[in-house]
């Protein structure tokens, strides 16, 4: 298991106090009591007593996001808020003004939620968008099919992707975004809760992790496990996700420092699926 802690004290210490609210609010999930109680922390004093994350991790089950996803009631805190609106990450220098084709961003003087509707897309004449990775390409084939035009874009597309968001950014999608809209794509990979924990910068070198918002695990064989640190309703802790990718350090020509996500891809092959051990077989 690989995970990199590469972070300045205050990410550090905000890591670690979200990680223990979350453990905090899977004491009120039945899907997890269990087996909090086998890692002996079943009670709050446990939790908050943590010095660190990355010891806890291997104490903890894998739970597949399948039956997160088909389980509701059974990962659920009801005690607990939704997560709220989260600020759009712009990966430009400047502020365009951005339709965002998705529920959960907060709105601003030059971000606003638009519906994917064309006549209110038009109407807002945006220049950048920001969608899930599946309505950018039901965009670009509407556009390519001559079933509409967006002739106020001109700095880019934002795709959001994930299993949370209509699965991956291929290098397909790439160039028919750029066939159709001559515009730069940035990815950004959505977490259990629809907040943003991984980005692409200018510099298309993979993905920085945004290390307060999620904890990534890469396992032997390149799976990557994920860890909310943002959604305490629906605590999702070493969720396997179906992806694989490798967790890498260095820097980065955009001059960020933080660990990055690369060569993201689908996890196909079931046989290594077999052999990582799940919540039901723990």
């Amino acid at each position: 298991m690989r995970v990199y802690v590469r972070f300045g004290t205050s990410h550090g210490d905000v890591r670690l106090a979200r990680f223990k609210r979350v453990l905090l609010a899977a004491q009120n999930v039945y899907g997890y009591r269990k087996y909090l109680r086998a890692a002996g922390l079943a009670n709050p004093d446990a939790v908050t007593s943590l010095g660190a994350v990355e010891p806890v991790l291997p104490l903890l089950p894998i739970t597949d996001i399948g039956e997160f996803r088909n389980s509701p009631a059974e990962f659920e805190n009801a005690s607990a808020f939704p997560p709220g609106p989260q600020p759009f990450l712009n990966p430009l220098r400047c502020a365009p003004r951005t339709a965002v084709l998705m529920h959960g961003f907060q709105q601003t003087q030059s971000v606003k939620y638009i519906p994917p509707d064309w006549t209110l897309l038009t109407r807002f004449r945006p220049e950048a968008v920001a969608a899930s990775v599946g309505v950018l390409r039901m965009l670009a084939k509407g556009i390519a099919g001559g079933r509409g035009r967006l002739p106020s874009l001109q700095f880019a597309m934002i795709a959001f992707t994930g299993s949370w968001a209509g699965g991956l950014l291929q290098e397909e999608d790439r160039d028919l975004f750029w066939r159709v809209f001559q515009l730069p794509v940035f990815e950004q990979h959505l977490g259990p809760d629809g907040r943003v924990v991984a980005w692409e910068c200018e510099a298309h070198r993979g993905l920085h992790l945004l290390p307060t918002r999620a904890v990534l695990e890469e396992l032997d064989h390149r799976h990557l496990l994920v860890t909310s640190l943002t959604d305490l309703r629906r605590p999702a802790v070493r969720l396997r996700t179906r992806l694989a990718g490798t967790i890498a350090g260095g820097n980065c020509p955009c001059g960020e420092t933080s660990p990055k996500l690369l060569e993201l891809r689908n996890a196909v092959d079931s046989a290594e699926r077999e052999d990582l051990p799940t919540a039901a077989s723990a």
